[in-house]
C-alpha cells in the first residue's frame, strides 16, 4: 500500500503522450492505483478502459491483493463476471488467494473452483496450487485433499500447502506422514 499520487503523476503524463488508450499501460495504471490505495480511480479506469479485458481486471485484482483488500478483490471478480469479461489462469490466482488468505471466504472459492472447472483452463499448476492453498487457508481440509490426489502433476508449493493446512489445523500426524511422502523432502531437511 503507499500513496496514489505517483499513479495520478503518470496517468497524466501518460494522456500527455496520447497512450493511454492502450490496454496494458491501462492495466499497470489501474494497478497502481490499486496499490496506493485509491480503488475509485483503479475501478473508474476498468471502467472506461477495457470492461471486458481481463488484463485491466487482473491489474485491479492483484492490486487489492498486494494491499492487503481482499475483499475489494473478490468484488472485483464478481464484477468482472459481470462484466463479461473471460477470466484467465491469472485472474483464478489471484481471487483464490483473496478468498483464503484474506476474507476465508470458502463459498465463494467453491463457485470460483466450479468456474475454473468449467472453463477448460485445468490442469494449470499454479490454479490446482492456488485451490489447494484456499482451501487449506479456510480450513476446508477434505477439499484440499481432493484437489491435491487430482493434480496430475505437483510442487512444492502444492504439498507446502497442504502440509501448512494440516499443521494449522494441529493434525500433526497427518502432516508429517505428508512430509514423509514428499519427494522434495531432502532438499528441505537440514541434513
Amino acid at each position: 500500500s503507499g500513496s496514489a499520487a505517483p499513479a495520478r503523476a503518470v496517468h497524466a503524463h501518460v494522456v500527455r503522450l496520447g497512450r493511454d488508450r492502450n490496454a496494458h499501460v491501462a492495466s499497470s495504471l489501474v494497478a497502481a492505483y490499486a496499490a496506493g490505495g485509491d480503488g475509485a480511480a483503479a475501478r473508474s479506469l476498468v471502467g472506461e478502459r477495457g470492461r471486458d479485458t481481463p488484463v485491466v481486471w487482473n491489474a485491479l485484482i492483484s492490486g487489492h491483493n498486494r494491499c492487503r483488500r481482499f475483499g475489494e478483490s473478490c468484488c472485483s471478480f464478481v464484477d468482472m463476471s459481470r462484466a463479461g469479461a473471460v477470466p484467465t489462469p491469472v485472474t483464478y490466482v489471484s481471487v483464490l488467494s483473496a478468498c483464503g488468505k484474506g476474507t476465508r471466504d470458502v463459498l465463494l472459492g467453491m463457485q470460483v473452483h466450479g468456474r475454473v472447472v468449467g472453463s477448460g483452463v485445468l490442469p494449470d499448476l499454479r490454479v490446482e496450487n492456488a485451490l489447494v492453498d484456499m482451501y487449506a487457508e479456510c480450513a476446508d481440509m477434505d477439499s484440499a485433499w481432493k484437489v491435491f490426489d487430482s493434480m496430475q502433476v505437483r510442487s512444492v508449493v502444492s504439498w507446502t500447502s497442504l502440509l501448512s493446512g494440516l499443521a494449522r489445523l494441529g493434525q500433526v500426524d497427518e502432516a508429517r506422514d505428508l512430509f514423509d511422502r514428499m519427494p522434495e523432502r531432502y532438499g528441505l531437511v537440514d541434513r
